[in-house]
C-alpha cells in the first residue's frame, strides 16, 4: 500500500485467498473504521468491532510484532541481506510463526493456521532452505549459455505456481519465481 488510504484493497485480498471472517478486528484507525473499508465490510457480511482504546489485547498483539521484528532482524544480520529486502524477510517470518506450535492455550495443541482454516499446516515449503540461502535455479532465457544460475533464496511464492514454488533474488537483483 502506497498510503493508509488504501487499507480496503487488502480486504478483497483476505475475502479471495482465506474467506470472509465472521468478524473483522480493528483498532480504531479511521482507516479501517470508515469510508470503503466499512463498506467493504458490511457489504461482504463481516462484523466490525473497534477493539477498545489501551486494552490489554492490544499489549498482546504489539509482543508478537516485537518478536517478528526481532526474528526479522536476526535472519537479516545473519544472513547480510540488503535492507531493501526487510519486508520479504518480515512475510516470510509470518509465514513461519503462522506455520509453528505456540504455548498458547487457545490454539489447543494446533499450529495458528491449522486453527484459523482447519487444515493440516504444509510446512515444507518452509524447510527446504534457510532465508537468504544460496541456491541453484535455472534459467530457461539464457539459451546458449549455462542455465544453471546462482542466487539467493527468498522464500515461497505467493499465487504463483504449486507450493514448492519460491521466489529466488537472481543476478541484477531480479525475483524470480519457479519450482526448479
Amino acid at each position: 500500500m502506497k498510503s493508509k488510504g488504501q487499507a480496503h484493497n487488502t480486504l478483497d485480498l483476505l475475502f479471495h485467498c482465506e474467506g470472509v471472517p465472521a468478524e473483522i478486528i480493528s483498532d480504531g484507525a479511521k482507516e479501517l473504521v470508515q469510508g470503503e473499508f466499512r463498506q467493504k465490510v458490511c457489504a461482504a457480511g463481516a462484523h466490525a468491532k473497534e477493539i477498545e482504546p489501551y486494552s490489554p489485547w492490544l499489549n498482546q498483539a504489539e509482543t508478537a510484532i516485537k518478536a517478528l521484528k526481532r526474528m526479522t532482524n536476526t535472519a537479516m544480520s545473519k544472513s547480510q541481506a540488503s535492507v531493501q529486502l526487510w519486508d520479504i524477510c518480515l512475510e516470510l517470518q509470518c509465514l513461519i510463526q503462522l506455520s509453528i506450535a505456540h504455548n498458547i492455550y487457545a490454539l489447543n495443541d494446533d499450529v495458528p493456521n491449522t486453527a484459523v482454516l482447519g487444515d493440516t499446516t504444509d510446512i515444507s515449503h518452509l524447510c527446504e532452505f534457510a532465508w537468504y540461502d544460496w541456491v541453484w535455479y535455472l534459467d530457461p532465457v539464457d539459451f546458449p549459455e549455462d542455465k544453471q544460475k546462482l542466487g539467493r533464496w527468498l522464500g515461497p511464492a505467493h499465487n504463483i505456481g504449486d507450493a514448492l514454488c519460491a521466489c529466488t533474488l537472481g543476478r541484477n537483483s531480479q525475483t524470480i519465481s519457479q519450482t526448479t
